[in-house]
Parts: C-alpha cells; structure tokens; sequence
C-alpha cells in the first residue's frame, strides 16, 4: 500500500499550479468545444483539493507529510495513512494513523494502541479536548465505546454500552454523542443517559452534536416521528404546522437549528421556526442535501414540479452553462462558499462548480 501521506505534500505544491492550468484548459475548450483536457485537469484538481480539504485545514505544506515520516521514524512503525489530523493547543499534532490494518490514536509521538489497558481494534472521531487530552472513539471486543484520555467508557448511566456515534467533546470539556443501549440508541452527555426530551420517551437518535451554549440537538424518534430537539425542548411544529419526520438536523452559527422537515407530505427546508415552502417564489415538493453555507444561509436541492434543482438562498438553479437541469445529487458547499455537486443535462449526468455569481461549469 502506497504511503498516502506523501500525497499530501504534492498536492500542496502543485494544488495552485493545476488550478490555473484547468481554468486556462476550460477557456480553451470554449472556443474549440473539445472538453477532454479540461475535464482530466478538474478531475486532478478535485482530487487533490479534496485530499488537502479532508487531512490539511490550517497546516502549512509539508508539514503533516513531515511530521509523519518523523512520527515513523521513532516509532519505528510502517505508518500508512493519517486522519483526524489536528493542533492541540500546546502546538502538538495529534489524530489517527493507519498501521498494520489498525486506525489508532497518536499524540505527539506517542503512538496509542490501548486504552485502559484494552488493545485497541479501531478508532475514528479523534479530536482534542480543552485540558490537552484525546477523545473520541474505539473498538475494543468488537464493540464501539467513547473514550477520554486513558478512560475507557463502556457504561454512561451505568448501563452498559453496545455502539456509539457522533462522539464529540462539548465546551465545557464533558463528552456526548449517541450510543446504543438494548435495541435503543440515545443521546448521552457526560455520565448522564438522555432517555427523555420534553417528558417524551425517546425510541431513537440521530444527528446528535452540542450547541454553542453546551447543550445537546439533533433528532429523536418519538411516537413513530422524527422530531428536531435542543436541549430539553421537543420541536412538533415548525411555523405552526405539525411535523411527521425530519433529517439534516445541524445548528447554524447564530445558534438556531436548521435543516428538513416533513409536512402535509412534502419535505421542506427549514431554519429556526421558518418553515421554507418556495425557492425563487417556486412551490417546493420535497427538498434533501439541506445545509448551512458560510453566510448562514441555507443551501441543497429542491423538487419543483418534477425536476429536483439546487438551490442556495433563495435562488433556484434550474439552468447551469445554459443547459436545463433535469436532476440533481450530491448538493454541497466547499469551504470557500462555492456550490458543487452534481446535475443531469441532456440525460447526462455531469459534475458542476459554480465559479461566482455568474460562472459555472459544467464536465
């Protein structure tokens, strides 16, 4: 298996470099309609942008490729990829490497392979909590459990745990996330086991993450439905009408919660208590991909009629390079607040980037 971190450090250097030489390809092709070229560079450059988006954030070049060959070197282990890849604060990196068919742990330069005295099968979600310490979790005996530290948590209220999800440490340094208990999976912060929202009993979860103010959101099912919640409260309605599911279920940055509701048998989006019916002044019929942009506002797809289109604001995209668009998947937002995904023209599926306001293209 190729050491993967390598990548990294090319695609660093020549990330910029193949960007320009796709954009000048692309106007290119304007002219002579031949798309070849173009498309193999934006496949390049997609490639690698999404590589440094997923491993790099606020590394400078090289400096993960760097830091690993050292981290091999000492630990004397054949290291062959890396992820979760952050700063602690006293400047350290810490996150996941790949040996031997194993994700585990690392800080600094030391290499984890038990906790709590447990060998370690698997770990994912590792991130760094406000005292310098790891969280996250791992598999040990084939069950999925949280983990702070050396602290292996097999039991949160003192039942016992089966699986766990959306681990995360909240602002106050405390873990949550959702993990399975019986046939049930709930929310959990702390020691505490969240079996209610709203005197309501919870039958599942999902979506689960902490607000800027340290409590909990998501989605719980109760009576059969999807309910949004945050913290103690249970949201049925949105804008006055009754909810039967939801999904997408994130906090914006100003701290209301947003994402897709079902009501009266259409799936809208919503943010906070506005439930968003029309796009562009067009009536929507089910709505999926349901995001928060950089700017606040929302993003995704919507049905209209029978053409599901992107949308982001309150702008409808029915047309891309001047081609009509037919479908849509895989609406999102990349970190410099540009739309991508993927449409149908022509029968023909096709990738999209939107350049700016004006400017989008088509592959």
């Amino acid at each position: 298996m190729l050491f993967l971190c390598q990548q990294i450090k090319i695609d660093c250097e020549q990330l910029q470099a193949l960007k320009e030489e796709f954009f000048l390809a692309y106007e290119k092709a304007k002219e002579t309609g031949n798309l070849v070229k173009a498309r193999v560079l934006k496949n390049r450059w997609e490639k690698k942008y999404n590589l440094l988006r997923k491993k790099l954030g606020e590394f400078f070049p090289g400096e993960v490729y760097d830091f690993i060959m050292e981290l091999r070197e000492k630990t004397n282990e054949d290291i062959h990829d890396a992820d979760d890849i952050h700063f602690q604060p006293d400047g350290i990196l810490a996150g996941r490497v790949y040996v031997g068919g194993i994700w585990y742990p690392f800080q600094g330069d030391e290499l984890i392979k038990t906790i709590g005295n447990e060998a370690i099968e698997d770990s994912d979600s590792i991130h760094t909590r406000p005292d310098g310490t790891l969280a996250g979790r791992v598999k040990i005996g084939g069950i999925w459990y949280p983990f702070q530290g050396n602290e292996l948590i097999k039991t949160i209220g003192n039942e016992d745990i089966e699986d766990s999800a959306y681990i995360h440490s909240r602002p106050d340094g405390t873990l949550a996330g959702q993990v399975q208990i019986g046939d049930n999976w709930y929310p959990f912060q702390g020691n505490e086991l969240i079996k209610t929202i709203g005197n309501e009993d919870i039958e599942d979860s999902n979506n689960i993450h902490s607000r800027p103010d340290g409590t909990l959101a998501g989605r719980v099912k109760v009576g059969d439905n999807w309910y949004p919640f945050q913290g103690n409260e249970l949201i049925k309605t949105i804008g006055n009408e009754a909810i039967k599911s939801s999904d997408d279920i994130h906090t914006q940055p100003d701290g209301t919660l947003a994402g897709l509701v079902k009501v009266g048998g259409k799936v809208y989006p919503f943010q906070g208590n506005e439930l968003i019916k029309t796009i562009g002044n067009e009536a929507i019929v089910y709505s999926d991909n349901i995001h928060t942009q950089p700017d606040g506002t929302l993003a995704g797809r919507v049905r209209i009629g029978w053409k599901v289109y992107p949308f982001q604001g309150n702008e409808l995209i029915k047309t891309i390079g001047n081609e009509a668009i037919e479908e849509s998947y895989d609406i999102h937002t990349r970190p410099d607040g540009t739309l991508a995904g993927r449409v149908q023209v022509g029968g023909i599926w096709r990738d999209f980037l939107r350049v700016n306001e004006e400017k989008y293209i088509l592959f």
